[in-house]
């Protein structure tokens, strides 16, 4: 599988129709959620764009996607991760997340995701640790969950 860089509009139409059917919201390329599951407009502002990123296999086909963006000055968002359901348990969201990890993140503190309850296990099995439970958006109730600084540059094995 093959990391690429991809861009919202081909994000988007994975996120709509596997990640988030039938969501009332309006899908945008960042969200203003805060690591503390506040709403935060600020975030929508900062002028960083998020990146989009994909794994293809050898047929260009799209496998597996995620995004990550800045949240705050030393802390950044991995959002919309998504594996096609013909290769899920094969080790590919973790894949995914490993590599954006490795090759997006060389100046923060801290990584952080908005997890949906059954997706808890995957998160901590790649390092990161269960904080906040929040239950005000779709898809919920979720958990803030964060991987720290000092795990980026321990635990990647690629």
């Amino acid at each position: 599988m093959i990391l690429k860089e991809i861009s919202f509009e081909q994000i988007r139409g994975y996120w709509k129709e596997y990640l988030w059917p039938k969501r009332t919201s309006v899908i945008e390329k960042k969200s203003a959620i805060n690591s503390q599951g506040q709403i935060d407009m600020q975030i929508m502002f900062d002028l960083q764009e998020p990146l989009f990123f994909s794994l293809q296999n050898s047929e260009n086909e799209i496998c597996a996607v995620s995004s990550i963006f800045k949240t705050q000055a030393a802390e950044y968002r991995l959002r919309g991760t998504w594996v096609h359901e013909k290769y899920q348990g094969q080790g590919l969201g973790g894949s995914l997340v490993r590599q954006i990890l490795k090759n997006c993140i060389s100046h923060t503190e801290t990584v952080w995701t908005l997890s949906r309850s059954r997706n808890v296990g995957f998160y901590e099995k790649l390092g990161f640790e269960k904080n906040q439970k929040i239950d005000q958006y779709e898809y919920g109730p979720h958990y803030t969950m964060f991987y720290r600084r000092a795990h980026l540059f321990e635990s990647i094995k690629c």
